[in-house]
Parts: C-alpha cells; structure tokens; sequence
C-alpha cells in the first residue's frame, strides 16, 4: 500500500463527493446514495493509512462496474430547473464520471505487487 499515495486516496474522495453533490442536484438521490456509501467506505479506510490493501482493492472492484458502459449509471440522465441547467449538469456529469474512472485505475495499478 505505501506505493499508493495518500493525496490519490483525498482526489478520490473529494470526486465522489462532487458526483453525490452533482447527483442530488441533477435530481437523482438514488444514485447519490450508493456513492455515499461508497464515500463512506473510503473514509472509514482513510484513517488508518488506507488501510488494508484487500478493503481499498474490493472497494474499487464495487465502484467499477457502475462506471461500465453497460451499466444504468452511464447512460443516467441528470435533470435540471431548466434545459440549460440539465445539460451543464450532464456535462459535469460525464466529465466526473472520467475522472472518476481514472483516479480508480491509477489507484487499481499502484495496488498491484510486483515479485521477482
């Protein structure tokens, strides 16, 4: 775990806050509740250095499958007041879904242990 920073495990929790805060704001409080929860798991790691690598390895295997493009989650449509607020919010949305993708798979590699 020491080749997994502690800054990547902060982005990773301040872009899932963003997407429950994008969520309840795009109307959408189901989905803001299941990345609560994984929010909450990711805290619950944190204080004690991340903790063991199989919880933050089993945590990012439950956060992947609903980035997939088969999944409900990526083809979500956020509303807004208006036309205009519902398209910014889908446009942040799909941008913190990217981000998202790619703080888990920098992270997924760093947990990877290579022997010789």
């Amino acid at each position: 775990m020491s080749r997994c920073e502690p800054w990547r495990l902060q982005e990773l929790t301040l872009l899932i806050d963003d997407l429950i805060m994008t969520l309840r704001s795009g109307k959408n409080p189901e989905w803001a509740n299941v990345f609560g929860h994984f929010g909450y798991e990711l805290r619950r790691l944190g204080p004690r250095q991340t903790g063991d690598r199989s919880e933050l390895s089993r945590l990012i295997r439950s956060i992947k499958p609903c980035l997939a493009r088969e999944s409900s989650f990526s083809r979500l449509d956020l509303e807004g007041k208006d036309p205009e607020e519902g398209r910014v919010l889908n446009q942040r949305f799909v941008h913190l879904r990217a981000r998202l993708r790619k703080a888990l798979d920098d992270i997924q590699e760093r947990l990877i242990e290579f022997v010789n």
